[in-house]
């Protein structure tokens, strides 16, 4: 004998109006669950409401086992979870691509840094295709200006100024070197210069 599916009947087989809010409810979370596991490890704010879902679930399999029917608000936990799931499974196909285009831009900015002797802009085309972001100081300026104050101090004074010459100081920039350093950020995961490991921080 099979037994009878009930979903939105009250004992009376009138709709309910408990089991339409508890529906509505259902619908808003599967969203917010799907979001919750998009933004990892956020979604463990979500935990309270994956217990009372649970909750749910358990009260009507138990009012099936004892009315011998098959309450389909004991699958109410269910989609919830599901929504999760894919929201977790999405943001770690993100993940990965993020780690993969923030290596690449690294050794992009690299050889960018050898040819041009200064750093890509943000509105530079290969990061912006990549959805790389770039933050760094650029000393290649004060570079050159302490190049140029060192010719002319040489060929004033026949030797070339100390490491603690005001000017340079002031500059902040090694007149014998250039000097760059920069963080690349992207969907929650940055690098910075000189680092083989990208790492992840929480996103809201």
């Amino acid at each position: 004998m099979k037994r009878p599916i009930i979903f939105m009947q009250d004992k009376n087989g009138e709709v309910s109006g408990v089991k339409f809010i508890l529906a509505v409810v259902n619908f808003v979370f599967i969203f917010i669950s799907y979001f919750g596991g998009k933004s990892w490890p956020f979604g463990l704010l979500l935990f309270p409401v994956f217990l009372c879902f649970m909750f749910v679930s358990i009260w009507y399999l138990i009012k099936s086992i004892k009315n011998k029917t098959f309450e389909l608000f004991s699958l109410y936990l269910l989609p919830f979870v599901i929504a999760g799931m894919i929201g977790i499974q999405i943001d770690s196909i993100n993940t990965k691509k993020v780690k993969k285009n923030l290596l690449e831009a690294q050794s992009y900015v690299e050889k960018f840094i050898e040819e041009n002797h200064s750093l890509p802009e943000n509105t530079d085309t290969y990061l912006k295709e990549l959805g790389i972001q770039i933050q760094g100081t650029n000393y290649h300026e004060n570079y050159l200006k302490a190049q140029e104050y060192s010719k002319e101090y040489y060929e004033k004074n026949g030797k070339y100024p100390e490491a603690d010459d005001q000017y340079l100081m002031e500059l902040d920039a090694n007149h014998f070197n250039e000097y760059f350093d920069y963080t690349l950020n992207a969907y929650g995961a940055r690098i910075k210069r000189g680092e083989e490991k990208v790492h992840l921080y929480p996103r809201p």
